[in-house]
C-alpha cells in the first residue's frame, strides 16, 4: 500500500523522490514510533505527513487521532490519511486542520 502511495505522490502529485522519507522515526510519550511518509520542502522541512493503511481498514475517527498523534510535534501544514481505495487531505487552516479534499 505504501509503495502504490508513494508512487502516486511522484507520478500525479509531482513530489520530488528526494524528499520524501519512508518510516520516519519519531518518540512519543516515551515511545518509539514511525511515520509511514514524511514529505519535506525545498528547504528540508517536514511539510506533508502520510498514514497508510491497509485496504480493508475504514478511514475513521482513531486513524485521525493517530496520525494527529504523530503530528503533534510537527504542526504541519498537510496531513492525509490513505487506505489505497480513499485518500482524505487535511490542510491546517487559522490553526485548525480541516478536510480539504476526498479522493476514491
Amino acid at each position: 500500500m505504501r509503495q502504490h502511495f508513494l508512487n502516486y505522490l511522484f507520478t500525479e502529485r509531482n513530489v520530488s523522490r528526494n524528499l520524501t522519507s519512508v518510516e520516519y522515526g519519531l518518540e512519543y510519550n516515551g515511545r518509539k514510533k514511525r511515520v509511514d511518509i514524511l514529505v519535506f520542502d525545498s528547504q528540508g522541512k517536514p511539510s506533508i505527513m502520510v498514514e497508510c493503511k491497509a485496504p480493508h481498514i475504514p478511514l475513521n475517527e482513531k486513524v485521525v487521532f493517530q496520525i494527529a498523534t504523530y503530528n503533534a510535534q510537527f504542526l504541519l501544514p498537510r496531513l492525509c490519511i490513505t487506505n489505497g481505495m480513499q485518500h482524505l487531505w487535511f490542510d491546517l487552516v487559522d490553526g485548525e486542520y480541516k478536510l480539504q479534499s476526498f479522493n476514491s
